[in-house]
């Protein structure tokens, strides 16, 4: 699917499964986590942690919580503090795939985005995770960048609160939005809420 840009001000992107493919980066993630295990068996420890966070995050009350207290009740369950818990997550949550998004990046999404950049077109990041790092590594430079625990966005997608916070900020470019997703619920939901039109990474040629 080609995409026009013509008709809009301004271009939503997703992160995780839109700027690369999601699968093989948690593969690698896996293997790294299990070389790590296997020099480091203190390391089950820190796993089950990971594991506790990656499960609050499914369920549906945990969604329209922050990041923050997401991380202190895990830290609270497992006898950590919230700096502690908060660093480990992040290292392997989200800054760990910043070493493999590169290689597995969507090509077609990323030529996108550079064009929407090079036809000064406003370009918007929201992602569920914070994304600097992978961003980083993909070369994207957004205009504006929300994500779930920015201290604005506290609620996990699909969220109507969050797309509204959103809506007020990007309103001065204009009207005509697309968003660009992977999740046909979650991101599809989030561009009804703002009026945009939803385009699938995946069918972006």
């Amino acid at each position: 699917m080609k995409i026009s840009l013509d008709e809009y001000s301004t271009v939503i992107f997703d992160v995780d499964g839109t700027l690369y493919y999601i699968s093989p980066v948690k593969f690698l993630i896996g293997i790294d986590m299990i070389v790590y295990l296997i020099l480091h068996p203190s390391f089950i420890n820190d796993m089950r942690i990971i594991n506790e966070f990656r499960r609050i995050r499914k369920e549906n009350s945990w969604k329209r919580e922050s990041l923050q207290k997401q991380i202190q009740t895990v830290a609270r369950k497992h006898d950590l503090t919230y700096d502690s818990c908060y660093k480990l997550i992040s290292r392997w949550m989200f800054e760990r795939p910043s070493k493999y998004v590169y290689l597995f990046r969507n090509k077609a999404v990323t030529r996108l985005f550079h064009r929407c950049r090079e036809n000064g077109i406003n370009t918007v990041i929201y992602s569920d995770y914070p994304p600097m790092a992978k961003l980083d590594a993909l070369n994207i430079h957004p205009d504006i960048i929300f994500y779930h625990g920015d201290g604005r966005i506290n609620e996990m997608k699909p969220s109507a609160k969050a797309m509204e916070t959103i809506k007020k900020r990007i309103s001065p470019y204009g009207t005509a939005i697309l968003y660009i997703g992977d999740g046909d619920k979650t991101d599809n939901e989030g561009a009804v809420y703002v009026g945009a039109k939803y385009v699938n990474a995946h069918r972006i040629k």
